[in-house]
């Protein structure tokens, strides 16, 4: 069946605060390998709200691994 698991994160105070930790963090998952281990390939990944197979469903994933990306970005954000 369709279901959803999400991870929030509190923005408000602390290095999370910062919109580039944030956005390092986004490049710094493997996204790939969470499915392909954690949930041994069960599982679709999509980076938004609405799961595949209902209407709003978009299948653009924007974020991807690239740690030298989340790297630069951290040291532009003082990190």
């Amino acid at each position: 069946g369709h279901g959803n698991e999400y991870l929030g994160m509190n923005a408000s105070w602390g290095p999370l605060a910062n919109p580039l930790v944030r956005e390092a963090i986004r490049y710094a998952i493997n996204y790939d390998e969470i499915i392909d281990t954690v949930v041994n390939g069960y599982a679709i990944k999509n980076q938004g709200f609405v799961s595949k197979g209902y209407f709003g469903y978009y299948e653009y994933n924007p974020f991807y691994q690239d740690i030298e990306k989340a790297k630069a970005l951290l040291e532009e954000a003082g990190f």
